[in-house]
């Protein structure tokens, strides 16, 4: 494979945001007055669980999105990505399931937004929109969600797929589950394996 172009989620895989989330969906749980709900992931699966949650699903998470973004002076990149990702010589982009302002903010804060040709995200629609305006034969997919890794090869199959398991996610999903290529556990060996995959 000699792609040039890898295409990175941003939540959970550049960008640390996990406290911050998990945090916004605990005020929201407790105002919506839903129980036994300790961080975002959870909140979700509660509000599919109730009609009213199901009315209002869409509604709660893109409150919780548009929150997020005057938050994301709260963000960290996790240590060593933006480091590999300037060794890699491509053109990287992110495509986010969160508003384009929340890493445009927090790559433009560390001085490193001029790393990514294009930052693309719910504004523009869902991941799955955003993803099919890639023409692309060949391309390297980076995520630690499963749900957007499967809905990413659905669209593009013959992209290479890697799961990183620093974000939400944990590898015994993306073992039990044929869909990334590879997973990488460390920064260290994402940075191998896009060497072997890029052909460099």
């Amino acid at each position: 494979m000699n792609s040039d172009i890898i295409i990175w989620d941003a939540d959970g895989t550049i960008l640390d945001d996990i406290d911050v989330i998990n945090s916004i969906a605990l005020q929201v749980a407790d105002i919506l007055k839903i129980p036994h709900c300790n961080n975002y992931r959870e909140l979700r699966v509660a509000l599919n669980n109730s009609e009213f949650g199901k009315t209002y699903f869409q509604d709660i998470i893109d409150f919780i999105c548009s929150a997020v973004v005057f938050r994301s002076n709260n963000f960290f990149v996790f240590d060593g990505i933006i480091e590999l990702i300037k060794k890699i010589d491509a053109s990287h982009f992110i495509v986010s399931g969160g508003f384009s302002d929340v890493s445009i903010n927090v790559l433009k804060n560390r001085g490193v937004l001029n790393l990514f040709s294009g930052i693309f995200g719910r504004e523009l629609g869902n991941k799955g929109n955003i993803l099919r305006k890639f023409t692309a034969d060949e391309a390297i997919f980076i995520s630690d969600s499963l749900k957007d890794l499967r809905r990413a090869k659905e669209i593009h199959p013959m992209w290479k797929y890697i799961a990183v398991t620093w974000g939400i996610e944990n590898r015994n999903n993306f073992d039990c589950n044929d869909v990334a290529d590879v997973v990488c556990n460390s920064i260290d060996e994402l940075n191998t394996t896009i060497k072997t995959l890029i052909g460099d």
